[in-house]
């Protein structure tokens, strides 16, 4: 936690017209928080004002884990203004053409948790198999330092069946061997 982050978290006492009383002139961290795992967590900080009077304040600490998924596709959620945004996208080629939004820790390695999208079945005009898209991997890594916004995006190709092939050619391809 950075000094300017516990300054903004301080409530300093204010007149009737909402001019601070006193003002922050520094702050020494005395303890610092536990940030190393998910929850609450106290630190110790010294306070000293512009009027040379010095406090020492208990700041309880909100944790958040390194990434944070965005549900509501109209609202970022609640995070720090430092996170980025991490996008991930299975495409049309995929059984479900799927788009998750991320906000994502900057400062560490991160695994956006995804699974592996399932490639679709096309069909030919008939109703017969044509082929079926097959998952290969991601345009960019999952895990990785996200420093700037990413887009990931899975990477298809086509798989042909032998039915689709046309029947002579492969039975010339037979005959030559």
């Amino acid at each position: 936690v950075s000094i300017e982050e516990y300054k903004n978290a301080l409530i300093v006492p204010k007149d009737p017209n909402g001019k601070p009383l006193v003002d922050v002139k520094a702050i020494t961290v005395v303890e610092d928080a536990d940030t190393s795992k998910e929850g609450y967590s106290p630190a110790k900080i010294q306070v000293v004002y512009d009027d040379g009077k010095t406090e020492e304040v208990v700041v309880i600490v909100k944790v958040l884990p390194d990434y944070i998924e965005q549900t509501d596709p109209n609202k970022k959620p609640d995070v720090p203004d430092n996170c980025v945004k991490g996008v991930v996208e299975t495409t049309d080629k995929a059984t479900e053409d799927i788009t998750r939004t991320f906000w994502v820790n900057p400062s560490k390695e991160v695994r956006i948790p995804v699974d592996n999208p399932i490639g679709k079945e096309v069909t030919k005009a008939d109703g017969t198999k044509d082929f079926t898209w097959l998952f290969t991997g991601w345009d960019n890594e999952l895990t990785q330092q996200f420093t700037r916004e990413t887009t990931i995006r899975a990477q298809l190709r086509a798989t042909l069946s032998i039915q689709t092939w046309d029947k002579k050619l492969l039975m010339n391809n037979i005959k030559m061997q």
